[in-house]
Formats: structure tokens, sequence, C-alpha cells
């Protein structure tokens, strides 16, 4: 914080789960980083919004371990960039919602499902890079808001994720072959 104090939380397997007034009890708004090293977010164990408003949060860790981020986890933060692991299978509604200094997201291709408004109103989001040759099930207004974006897919998928489930036609004008080399 503006007085040199760090804050942490204990996000470890074992761990008691850190709730909603743990993190509030801090000065939340302060923290500019958060490591889940090794810790399982689990629907019901986590609590729901937790680093919601944390606008100076600029980075994210994940373990190994961390298979899902939930609902509201990260919205209105301060994110840039993320890379997410490759054990991540599931992304909540409204996850990253409002992040407007997110720039770059690259989901890999273990996200089998993108719930509803996970990257709403990211302003600045200009690129989604998608590494699975099969696109995830993605729900309604996921990127609204995000009007530079292109998402990038694996060469020769354009076809294949501007069909695919429910919601990929709405963003077929945004989606691209990736031009990153080993991305």
């Amino acid at each position: 914080d503006s007085n040199g104090n760090t804050y942490s939380i204990d996000c470890t397997v074992g761990s008691p789960y850190p709730t909603r007034n743990e993190v509030t009890s801090l000065p939340y708004t302060s923290f500019t980083s958060v490591s889940f090293t090794d810790y399982v977010v689990t629907t019901g164990n986590y609590p729901y919004g937790s680093f919601e408003n944390c606008t100076l949060l600029k980075n994210i860790t994940f373990g190994i371990n961390v298979w899902r981020i939930e609902y509201r986890s990260f919205k209105n933060t301060g994110i840039e960039e993320l890379v997410l692991p490759s054990n991540i299978t599931r992304i909540g509604e409204e996850a990253f919602m409002n992040c407007s200094q997110f720039t770059k997201i690259v989901i890999p291709e273990t996200v089998t499902y993108i719930e509803p408004k996970a990257f709403y109103n990211c302003t600045n989001l200009t690129k989604a890079i998608f590494l699975g040759k099969t696109p995830p099930y993605l729900s309604t207004e996921v990127f609204n808001g995000c009007d530079n974006l292109t998402i990038y897919v694996p060469k020769g998928y354009v076809g294949v994720y501007s069909s695919a489930n429910y919601c990929w036609p709405t963003y077929a004008n945004k989606i691209k072959e990736t031009p990153y080399c080993g991305i």
C-alpha cells in the first residue's frame, strides 16, 4: 500500500479458504499480485468475487492444481496480460469483466467452457489467443464490449471456430489464424 506494507493470502493446499471478508479486511484494493501456487479452485470452495475491484492487481500466477476460475474472481482488476496454464478447464461468469487494462489473454486447449460475460467490457483487450483445435463452448456476451479484439486460433481452424457452437458465429469477423510461432 502507500505506506510500504505488503499483504498476502495463503492459497495453498490444506489452508483454510480465504473468505471475501478476510480479503476485504485487508486494504485489498492495494493488492498488486496474487499467486495460487498449489490451490484447487472449485465450485463452492473459493468465494465468488474475492478479488473483485482490486484495481491495482496486475499479476496473477496460477499453480498446477488450479483448474477453474470462478464467478467474478478478478472482475474490475488491473490485469494487463494473462497466460492461463494448461490445467484450466473453465472460465467462470464475469471472471474478468470490466478489466479495462487487459490487453491479451492466452487460453490453453484444456479450456472447454467459457461462461457468460467472462471478458465482457474489457475495452482494451486486443488479443485472445486460443491454443486448442477444438473450440471451447462459448456462452453469451463473452467478448461484448471488446471492440478492438482479434481472436487468434490455430492455423487452418478459422472455419471450425467461426461455425462452432452457440456464440462463436457472433465473433466470426474477429477470428484470424494465429501469426504467433509456438503459440
